[in-house]
């Protein structure tokens, strides 16, 4: 949610549960590499759906506003340069796709809360 995106009208209003106190909600925008790395599934999943109900935000607007950073548009080695992410461990299915971006697709379709 950087200051002028597309985004940044609820950057200081959406909060998340962290993997390490799921009992608490920590604004989203404070959240370091490690913790957004380490959500979890079932607080990734339920974002977009918040998203709609707590700001009106719908899923059209949020595909839009997420395209420059998922992974198809930008390559796994964008979050490694720019986000400091060292040796990450890939999980892929076991139909081990030839295309990286298209086997890891499959997980991270909200690339923000993925993988920065």
């Amino acid at each position: 949610m950087r200051p002028g995106g597309p985004l940044a009208f609820i950057s200081n209003r959406f909060s998340v549960h962290p993997c390490a106190h799921s009992d608490i909600l920590v604004p989203f925008k404070e959240l370091n590499v490690w913790e957004l790395l380490n959500l979890r599934p079932e607080e990734i999943l339920s974002i977009p759906d918040r998203l709609h109900k707590g700001f009106g935000i719908s899923s059209n607007f949020l595909e839009q506003a997420l395209r420059p950073y998922i992974v198809q548009s930008t390559g796994k080695d964008f979050y490694q340069d720019n986000y400091g992410i060292e040796q990450p461990q890939y999980l892929v299915s076991s139909t081990r796709h030839y295309s990286w971006p298209k086997g890891a697709g499959t997980y991270c379709q909200i690339p923000l809360f993925c993988a920065v």
